[in-house]
């Protein structure tokens, strides 16, 4: 409990209005070891946010025993939305085992061992900066306020290209070394798309592993890669149907547990009740593009990459090897009549 006259330098300084201010030197306060000299450390606070925030961050990186405490604020950051506990101290040393021959660390010892006790150490240094949230059902530690992150972000993560390589550490992170399943499996998109590892999103959206992302979320990741090319006209070298040969539309190449021809080209879910609710499924279409040249008497399978004779249909009839048009669900096609290539498709 502070003093009459402790209590006074609090309120009149003029950092005092703001409540996050208040909670920082609370929390401050709290861990200085030496009742006697409060007084004089509450004299020594800056007056405002900004400034006492920078006071906190000197006072932290001068007790960090770690040699941690930059690179944690730097993964948390990345992360977006908070670390779970359980994977701090393998995320920790998977970063300092892929990082270890860089110049950055050259002043840390590459064979140091990040374990229950460095992170004990740590979180005691960090403490007054963190805070717990929840995330899909589970509890994260997250920076206190937004004022903090920001100022963390613009002094660690200027070079855009650190950043998306730490994107891209998380999400290998997040597919082998994570404790929870679920939640590593709801986070590795966001770090592939903010890492530009397109062709790994697609295929990690396409794999077992993912099923725990839901659709809406899948089809959002996927249709930001789409083709922007507007598709119109008639069927023909500017406007292509996408066909999987007679081989591939039997195999389960675009989704684990449906076979081809049954399947979303973008997002690979299962079309149900095409059939009899054509209204359900669009033919999915290519541009110019990342069409193929023989269109339409030759085309190219949109999985093998093989080319094949054009459809031949007898008696108006579809003979059993010819080439099997591939589909879009309605989710995929809503509001958009594009190619449904992807952008760094080649053709």
């Amino acid at each position: 409990k502070l003093e009459d006259e402790q209590f006074k330098i609090l309120v009149e300084n003029n950092g005092g209005q703001h409540p996050i201010y208040l909670s920082y030197i609370c929390e401050n306060l709290r861990q200085f070891g030496d009742y006697s000299l409060i007084t004089e450390k509450l004299r020594q606070y800056p007056d405002t946010l900004n400034d006492f925030i920078d006071c906190l961050l000197t006072e932290i990186y001068q007790n960090d025993e770690t040699h941690l405490v930059e690179i944690f604020f730097k993964l948390l950051i990345v992360s977006y939305v908070g670390i779970l506990e359980s994977d701090i101290c393998n995320l920790l040393q998977f970063y300092l085992n892929k990082k270890k021959s860089d110049v950055e660390l050259a002043t840390t010892d590459s064979k140091q061992d990040v374990n229950q006790i460095t992170w004990s150490i740590l979180r005691r240094t960090v403490k007054t900066l963190l805070d717990t949230s929840w995330c899909i059902g589970y509890q994260v530690m997250i920076l206190r306020h937004a004022s903090l992150e920001q100022k963390l972000q613009h002094s660690l993560l200027k070079n855009e290209d650190e950043v998306r390589s730490l994107h891209a550490l998380m999400a290998e992170f997040y597919q082998t070394k994570h404790s929870v399943k679920h939640f590593a499996s709801l986070r590795i998109p966001y770090h592939l798309q903010q890492a530009h590892r397109f062709e790994q999103l697609v295929q990690y959206l396409r794999s077992p592993m993912s099923r725990p992302v839901g659709k809406i979320d899948r089809q959002m990741y996927l249709k930001t890669l789409r083709c922007k090319t507007m598709i119109m006209g008639p069927d023909g070298p500017m406007n292509q149907c996408a066909y999987l040969c007679s081989s591939c539309a039997m195999q389960f190449s675009l989704s684990p547990y449906t076979m081809a021809k049954s399947s979303c080209l973008l997002c690979g879910s299962m079309i149900i009740g095409g059939g009899h609710m054509p209204h359900l499924k669009n033919v999915a279409r290519f541009c110019h593009k990342h069409g193929f040249v023989g269109y339409p008497g030759t085309i190219r399978c949109v999985v093998c990459k093989l080319t094949h004779q054009g459809p031949k249909k007898q008696n108006n009839m579809p003979s059993f090897l010819d080439p099997v048009p591939v589909h879009i669900c309605f989710e995929c096609s809503i509001g958009i009549q594009t190619c449904c290539a992807f952008e760094f498709d080649q053709k």
